[in-house]
């Protein structure tokens, strides 16, 4: 990608605005949970309800008061619940004011706005329900009270606007007081430290559901920052690739493969380099030249030219710090098996041996070399020679050796390496020779003496014919010099 400069930058331009997003959310999210919080909680005593966009109508709301125990000892707790529901439908009502009174008024509720009140929003994440601790080291009866607003300004002003209530009755006990509660401290603002504005509450609308669903807007907003992180990490990885052009091409020597080097990111984009990168090279086969990445390119082509040498070759880049490795094959097309045979004759006497060297052959007829060591299968149609012949990497020729046997004619001479086949040929030739004529052993005709009994042609000038090929042969002897036949024997 040769616009990588300008991709950056929209990608910069992306990961900001998404960090914009992930700052603001969290601030307009603690402004609109604050309005829900208990009155005592929030930054200013006033909790104003907008007339304009609440229609004030009697009993908007239904108040049901309950707590976990009727009676507590002086100094003990009990947990004062007010569901508030709509007057309507009877379903929970989210973001109303309520507060909390008892009469005669010696207790004390917590969260407190006075030594004697309570204020609370109800949320919707406690389904409609507003609670105080109310604590009292008087014994009596007592009446609590929860009293809806549809307008709460501040405890005890004149313009709230009240809706439904409800009561509970509580006795507390004149048992002795086991523990004295600390008395919850009432907030007092800093001198000097100007008020903030009221706060705005409308109950029941979209910004109280939005206060309530906050935690899935974090959630939202930390996916947001991990996908943001995820995207930066692959943009700023980077790593080296080489692209060859094909993967296959003759061992003769002079065909090329070309190449291409470039970076990557993570996600598969092309990097223009800002400086000039070395390119350097390593081949198991073949030869290429180093060479450089330009400063503002993307890449940088190169030629690997094929060796006299075939199978598997191993392409090893290094850049910028980063290696790369690229498997190519240097192939024999319409290869062969050339055999010689030297002496090309001889003798059928079981003994002689000739040199039998194999090479392979390309198309051209040129002789390629195996990158890797390769066995050969042999036979031959007469005499012996070995199954096979093992030819080591990067030679060009193996040799073994061929032994005749006693049966002349042209022995062929098949090799074979995978689809690669070839023939040689090599000539058995029978020697002339003669018999003993007193054992009929066979021996050469240059021996003097039998190599089996010892003695030396038998003397003498009378002579007889052989009785099997009629050839002259002297009186004494038993078998016959020419062709071994056993002579009878005198009567």
């Amino acid at each position: 990608m040769r616009g990588f400069n300008r991709s950056h930058r929209a990608l910069s331009a992306l990961v900001v605005f998404f960090m914009a997003i992930l700052l603001l959310v969290p601030v307009a999210s603690a402004a609109n949970v604050s309005s829900t919080l208990p009155y005592a909680l929030q930054p200013t005593k006033n909790i104003l309800v907008n007339p304009d966009i609440y229609q004030i109508t009697s009993n908007s709301y239904n108040v049901t008061v309950t707590v976990n125990q009727t009676s507590i000892a002086a100094g003990g707790h009990a947990m004062v619940t007010a569901k508030v529901t709509w007057a309507a439908n009877g379903t929970p009502a989210t973001g109303v004011p309520v507060e909390f009174t008892c009469s005669p008024a010696t207790g004390t509720f917590d969260p407190a706005a006075s030594t004697t009140s309570s204020v609370a929003i109800v949320g919707r994440m406690n389904k409609g329900e507003a609670k105080a601790d109310f604590t009292s080291n008087a014994p009596g009866s007592y009446t609590i009270t929860a009293q809806a607003y549809k307008t709460f300004l501040s405890p005890g002003n004149p313009g709230n606007v009240k809706d439904d209530s409800g009561t509970q009755s509580l006795v507390v006990s004149a048992a002795p007081v086991t523990q004295t509660p600390t008395p919850t401290p009432t907030p007092t603002p800093d001198q000097g430290t100007p008020t903030p504005p009221p706060v705005v509450v409308t109950p029941g609308t979209d910004a109280s559901i939005l206060a309530d669903y906050g935690i899935y807007i974090a959630i939202g907003a930390v996916l947001l920052l991990i996908l943001a992180a995820v995207a930066l990490f692959l943009w700023l990885k980077s790593s080296l690739q080489v692209v060859p052009k094909k993967t296959k091409v003759p061992a003769d020597g002079s065909s090329k493969v070309p190449v291409r080097v470039q970076f990557v990111n993570g996600l598969g984009m092309v990097k223009t380099m800002s400086r000039d990168t070395d390119v350097e090279f390593e081949t198991t086969a073949g030869t290429i030249k180093n060479t450089v990445i330009p400063q503002g390119k993307d890449h940088v082509d190169a030629d690997l030219l094929s060796s006299k040498e075939f199978g598997p070759v191993t392409l090893t880049t290094r850049a910028g710090g980063k290696m790369a490795v690229t498997k190519l094959d240097f192939t024999v097309e319409q290869g062969s098996l050339d055999i010689t045979v030297q002496p090309g004759t001889i003798p059928a006497d079981g003994a002689s041996s000739a040199a039998v060297t194999v090479m392979i052959m390309d198309g051209k007829g040129n002789v390629v070399a195996p990158l890797e060591d390769k066995t050969i299968t042999l036979n031959s149609t007469l005499g012996t020679i070995a199954p096979a012949l093992q030819m080591p990497a990067r030679t060009q020729s193996a040799s073994t050796n061929i032994t005749a046997g006693e049966v002349s004619g042209t022995a062929v001479i098949v090799a074979t390496l995978g689809n690669m086949h070839g023939e040689g040929k090599v000539i058995f030739k029978g020697m002339p020779k003669r018999f003993c004529m007193h054992c009929g052993t066979p021996m050469s005709l240059e021996a003097s003496q039998c190599p089996k009994c010892g003695r030396t042609p038998p003397s003498g000038t009378d002579v007889k014919q052989c009785s099997a090929c009629s050839t002259v042969i002297p009186e004494a002897a038993r078998f016959c010099h020419h062709c071994g036949a056993r002579q009878p024997d005198k009567q």
